[in-house]
């Protein structure tokens, strides 16, 4: 079955690669640059939304180093956090990116991010103990 959509793929995961007859014909208008422009990584999400982090210990040194995001602000605090404002796609790849920081970012905004953040800490923290 050909798909019509596009598609994004892991590289490391296609095991056999063979031609076929039939060839990719990219959408009329279609940039990936453009697509991914709101996005860390390469999924594209919904409609960008303004991100407020705050980073602490080490990670304050890590986030404050890198740029991220070409819409990425920061801010060193008086209290030695870093505050990173972004305005990104929210998807599960940019969610993994926060849970891998772990107890060293606190989601400040949006709510509906934190939340989700939140939830996904209790229950790993459920079946880690």
């Amino acid at each position: 079955m050909v798909r019509r959509d596009l598609r994004t793929f892991h590289l490391g995961r296609i095991l056999r690669a063979k031609k076929l007859p039939h060839h990719f014909k990219r959408p009329a208008g279609f940039e990936v640059n453009e697509s991914l422009l709101d996005s860390i990584g390469v999924f594209a999400g919904s409609a960008p939304e303004g991100i407020v982090l705050r980073f602490s210990g080490w990670a304050a040194t890590v986030a404050a180093e890198r740029t991220w995001h070409s819409s990425q602000s920061i801010r060193t605090r008086d209290d030695e956090t870093v505050e990173l404002k972004l305005k990104v796609a929210v998807n599960p790849e940019f969610e993994r990116w926060l849970w891998s920081w772990g107890d060293v970012v606190e989601v400040v905004s949006p709510v509906m991010l934190r939340d989700r953040i939140r939830a996904a800490h209790q229950r790993a923290a459920v079946r880690n103990r």
